[in-house]
């Protein structure tokens, strides 16, 4: 499946071969929500970048919808509460200054649905194209379940790796 490649998405994957030629990066680098369509995996592939590992952190939808819309940030600070995980003292009131806490617009249900919808569309079709390079060669794919624990996951993770 080839999809049109943008000049936005040509730039941002010069961006990537330029960062990779810094000594930092030269033996070791984490790309971390990139490639995000199948268009932009085949420009990197065409630089040559080759992936040694693709890691799909899997969460169902609801539990996505629920971890963000769950979120509340203090305005001025930028420090953020989580109603189920990380609540303030007082509901709904930062515990350091007492002002309001505010739930973002791109933290409300209807937006992260519409965030996730862009996602199956354009960005979940990318676990075929790497499974299939996995099966052709050296790429190892492999995919967590990301609704468990950080420590979980990231022994997950590990253990893969």
């Amino acid at each position: 499946m080839s999809q049109f490649v943008t000049k936005n998405e040509s730039w941002k994957t010069s961006l990537i071969k330029d960062r990779l030629t810094k000594p930092d990066c030269i033996n070791v680098s984490l790309f971390d929500g990139v490639p995000r369509t199948i268009g932009q995996a085949e420009q990197l592939a065409k630089m040559n970048i080759d992936f040694t590992h693709v890691i799909e952190i899997h969460v169902e939808d609801q539990i996505i919808v629920d971890r963000m819309s769950g979120r509340r940030v203090h305005p001025k600070s930028g420090r953020n509460y989580h109603i189920d995980f990380n609540p303030p003292d007082k509901e709904g009131v930062d515990n350091e200054t007492g002002d309001p806490l505010i739930q973002r617009e791109d933290d409300k249900p209807e937006t992260v649905l519409k965030r996730l919808h862009v996602y199956h569309e354009q960005t979940k079709p990318l676990t075929d194209f790497y499974i299939n390079l996995s099966n052709a060669g050296d790429l190892k794919f492999f995919t967590i379940d990301g609704s468990k624990s950080v420590e979980s996951v990231f022994q997950q993770i590990s253990i893969q790796l």
